[in-house]
Order: C-alpha cells, then structure tokens, then sequence
C-alpha cells in the first residue's frame, strides 16, 4: 500500500491537491492547521502552517509544497523554486507573518514534494540546511515516501474502522479496487464495501471528519489510477456514490456553526470537487467520438444491440448530470465574471457534444427499458436549463416517439418494464397480446414525455400519448414518481425502498385530457412538501438529488421540470397551469 501512496502523491499537482491532502493528513496527526494556501495573495513561502507536538515537543511546521520530483529547475530556478520559497519564510514570514503566540516556539521548516529529492540536488539541500539551521530553526524534508508513510499510520489505520462487530482490512479492500480497474464492475464492488464501511452514523465529529478524509483519500487513489489505466468508470461510479454518502453524514451539520463541522464542510467540498473532476476527465473522452457519425456505438465496441443501447443511455445520462452540475456552478459564481465565462465555455461544449452524439447515434432514439427514462430526464432537463433551442427537444422526442410507434408495429424491440440484461437480450419472445402487456405494464417514459408536452404545449404529441394510452397501452399503468416521508431518509444511500407515484388516468376527451392532467399533477406537486424538505433542495445542493436519481436508477420528481419552466416565464407572466 505504501507504493500505491507514493506513485499517488508523485502525481499530484501543487495546487488543489497536494495541498487539499497534507491539511487533511496533519489535523489527523493532531496538528492544528492554522494556515492554508491562499488564492491570489502572497504566501512568503509557507503553503500550510500548523502548530502541535509529533514528537516530544510542540512545534510550528512550516511546509512549501511543490509537485513531483525535487530536480534542479524546481530548487533554484525562479522566484517560484523551493530555496527562494524557503528564503522567503526565513526573510519575511518569520519576521511578518508568524502569529505572536507562536514566537517563542521552536520552528520546523518542511520542504514538501510528492515525489523524490533528485541526487543532483541532494548537496545542494544539504548545504542550505547546514547554513541556515539555527538553535531555533530546523529543517525536516517530507517527501513523497515520508507522507505516505504517516498518511499509512494515521488515516488508513485499520483499527479505526469497526463494522457489525467485525474488522475489515481497509488497504485490502482498496489494493482489490485498485487491481480490478479493468474490471469497472468488480472494481467498485470492493470500492463499495469501502464506502459502507466508512459512511455510518458516527456518534462523534472527529470520526466522521476522519471517516470523510479517508473517503476523500480512497477515491483520489482510484481515480489516480483509473485515469493510467484509461478507464474511468469505476472511479466515476465510487466518487458519485461517495458525494451521496458523504452527503448523507454531512447533512446534519448545515446549522452548526462551530470548528469541526466547519473542517467537515470543508472535506465535503472536497470530495464533490474532486467528483467534478472526474466528470470532466469522463467529458474529455467524449470530445472526439461525438462527432462523427455512428462514432460512440463503434467505441463502445460491444457485442450486440443491447450492449450498445445501454451504454448509449449511461454516457447520455453521466454527460447530461455533469453539465447539470456545470450549470450549478455556473449560476453559483454570478459575482465572478472570469470564472463565469470559463464556466460558459465548458457548457457550451459540454451541450454539443451531447447534442452530438444523439444526432450521430441513431440508438439514443430508441429506449430499450423504460428505467432509461431516467437517463433522458437528466437530458432534457440539461438541455431544458442551459439551451434555448426547444427546436432540437421537439425533434429528439418526435423521432423517439415515431421510432417506437415503428417498432409496435413491426414488433421489434419497444420500451418494456424489464431490466434484466437476458430479459433484454430476448426481448420480445413473441408477439403475443399477453406477453405485449406483461412487458409494457407500466411505464414513466410516456408520462414523462406527457409532463414534457404539458410544459411546451406540444398539444399534437400529447394527444398521441393519449390516445395510445386509450389504444395500444391501455393496460400500462402511465406513473410520475414523487417523494415521501422516507425520501429524506433513504435517497442518499438507497438502504430502503421510498417515494410514491402518481397515477395518470385517460379521458375520452384529448383537450379535457390534457387540461385535466395538468390541474391533476399541479395538484400533486402543491400538496406534496416532501421535495421542499430534502436536505439537498433546503441546503441548494439540489444536484445532489439529480445524482442519487441516476445512480440509485429513482426518476426524477417533476418538480424540477416544472419550477424550471415557471422560472423561465416570470418575464411572460405565464406559468405551468396557462
């Protein structure tokens, strides 16, 4: 395990993870951090400060960090190089920066590196240190070696983790993630049983900012390695259900105020950047394939149609919540006009390459199971929020719809209720009425499309759901799922069954349909406080719930779709029910 740190640290950049990880290790070495990189201010030198007792005596520790190996260029080459960073602390930080109370104490300078000294620079370090050690200043040098080691010894001690009265060897169930990543599936699988063993109710805040450190450690060692082995998904996989978790230990703090929720929050916003990260590495490999035609079904390079379809819907769907999440960021940083427009930059690529690969991906027009609606939610919802073009939703859905109108007819491969990958393989058996009904009895892709419509005023599409809802489907039971009293409890982990449905009834009359289906379901969602209760909706985190629903397979509550579009007409005094 400690090869696995030290090969992660030697990749790690100087800034937003290198030190992102050394704060986190020296508070639980029972250090306190009193100073962290600033964003744009000088630092003299002094990346992270912090003051305690390692050994015998207590101490300030003062670390400049640097990324990779120590070679010439980085010791003494500019005014960034580690002997001018270290010059820098002995002119000016000593002298300036270090707090009173700390004056007198005995000072560790730390030069800091994920990698290793190179032999070219060992005398040169070595005579610095000679030369510049006082009775009261002394040098430590932490490598990538050293940091592994304590990072070893205090956040990936087994001992800490106790489950069901049995314990599990942490680093195990991590080496079997790490030696499985061409085996996504199996990767997470242990991935997993790190997640549950870590996420539980903690009686004390100390084991919970524990706990999400080493959350937060485990899934940059993953993604680390998925990233040199070019395949992502089971890192993709493990950050999003760690966000969820760490969500649902995080919750409970949204009022404290005091100092360990404070470095709890902190840690969270970690793991969901560093989540953020993964969904931008996933991006990137899109670019190029997206743009030519039938080019993400080739690369997918499965087996049959099936294979294809559902790995379709899966990048459809992770591409849509990525740029949900963009979309969140974006409107988070009004009142920063540069990250603004680097953040409208990467949503307007993120928009054509999805617009993209559903031109060039002839599949995407065709669900195989009607659980994939929760994909094309993420999608239009995406496209709903950022595009303006109601043009290119109209067409997706049009084209949907007349391909599967298509294959009713033809009695080829419709939208069924199963799931199962054989059951999909042999979809459909026959072409029986029977087995037509067992395998459509209920469906929340047509409603869907229905609350879509309803939004638009596509009364046309409505009125053909309608009247196959009368006609060919009429024993598919048309549900919209919203939550209940259990969501808040089980939407973050899945640990229980929650939620309700709303059932759509026909009417024999399409205009009193359609006028009767929207008083209906504005119905539901006035009496439904549920949603307004979420921690994730109170707390404004409310991609948090886009995220549980892709992940836990959940559809998405229509609230999102309809406050979306009431929004959008503020200008037009218009809303859902007008």
């Amino acid at each position: 395990m400690r090869l696995v740190l030290t090969e992660y640290l030697s990749s790690l950049r100087e800034r937003d993870e290198l030190d992102v990880v050394l704060p986190n290790l020296l508070s639980q070495m029972g250090l306190n951090v009193f100073s962290t990189p600033l964003q744009g201010g000088r630092e003299y030198g002094v990346d992270v400060a912090a003051v305690g007792k390692i050994d015998t005596e207590v101490k300030v520790y003062l670390f400049s960090i640097k990324a990779g190996d120590l070679d010439r260029k980085e010791w003494d080459s500019s005014v960034q190089s580690l002997r001018q960073s270290m010059n820098d602390i002995k002119d000016v930080y000593l002298r300036l920066r270090l707090p009173k109370e700390y004056a007198d104490l005995p000072i560790v300078i730390c030069p800091t590196f994920g990698g290793r000294m190179k032999t070219e620079v060992r005398d040169n370090y070595e005579g610095y240190v000679r030369n510049n050690s006082t009775s009261q200043i002394t040098f430590e040098e932490w490598n990538g070696e050293v940091i592994a080691e304590k990072i070893e010894k205090y956040l990936l001690d087994d001992s800490l983790f106790i489950h069901n009265e049995k314990e599990i060897d942490f680093r195990s169930l991590l080496r079997k993630s790490l030696s499985m990543i061409e085996e996504p599936e199996i990767s997470f699988k242990y991935f997993n049983q790190i997640i549950n063993l870590l996420c539980i109710d903690y009686d004390k805040n100390e084991q919970v900012l524990t706990a999400l450190r080493q959350l937060y450690l485990a899934n940059g060692i993953l993604f680390n390695w998925a990233k040199s082995d070019n395949n992502i998904k089971s890192a993709l996989l493990a950050s999003e259900k760690s966000l969820l978790f760490a969500w649902d230990m995080v919750k409970k703090y949204e009022s404290d105020t005091n100092k360990v929720p404070t470095q709890i929050n902190s840690i969270f916003q970690k793991i969901m950047g560093l989540y953020a990260s993964v969904l931008e590495c996933f991006t990137a490999k899109l670019i190029n394939s997206c743009k030519v035609q039938f080019g993400l079904s080739w690369l997918i390079n499965a087996n049959c149609d099936v294979d294809v379809n559902l790995k379709l819907y899966e990048v459809l769907g992770q591409l849509s919540l990525s740029g949900l999440w963009l979309n969140y960021l974006y409107d988070n940083f009004k009142d920063e006009q540069e990250k603004q427009a680097q953040l409208r930059e990467a949503l307007e690529l993120k928009l054509l390459i999805l617009k993209n690969i559903i031109q060039n991906n002839p599949l995407l027009f065709s669900p195989y199971s009607d659980d994939q609606t929760i994909d094309l939610m993420l999608c239009i919802l995406f496209l709903m929020q950022v595009d303006q073009d109601e043009k290119f939703i109209l067409n997706y859905v049009s084209q949907m719809l007349d391909r599967i109108a298509s294959l009713f007819i033809s009695n080829g491969k419709y939208p069924t209720v199963f799931r199962e990958y054989r059951d999909l393989y042999h979809h459909p058996k026959d072409d029986t009425k029977e087995y037509f009904e067992e395998a459509t009895t209920a469906s929340i892709l047509y409603p869907f499309i229905q609350l879509v419509s309803s939004i638009f005023g596509w009364n046309d599409i409505y009125s053909d759901l309608a009247a196959a809802k009368a006609g060919i489907l009429k024993k598919c039971t048309f549900q919209t799922w919203f939550p209940d009293d259990f969501s808040e409890k089980y939407y973050f982990n899945n640990n229980d069954a929650h939620g309700k449905v709303f059932i759509h009834t026909s009417s024999n009359s399409e205009e009193i349909a359609i006028t009767e289906y929207k008083r209906l379901l504005e119905e539901e969602i006035n009496s439904n406080k549920y949603f307004e209760e979420l921690s994730a909706i109170k707390g404004g985190l409310y991609p948090l719930i886009l995220t549980a629903s892709r992940h836990y397979r959940v559809p998405i509550p229509p609230q999102f779709f309809v406050s979306m579009f009431t929004a959008k007409c503020k200008d037009k005094n218009d809303n859902f029910m007008t």
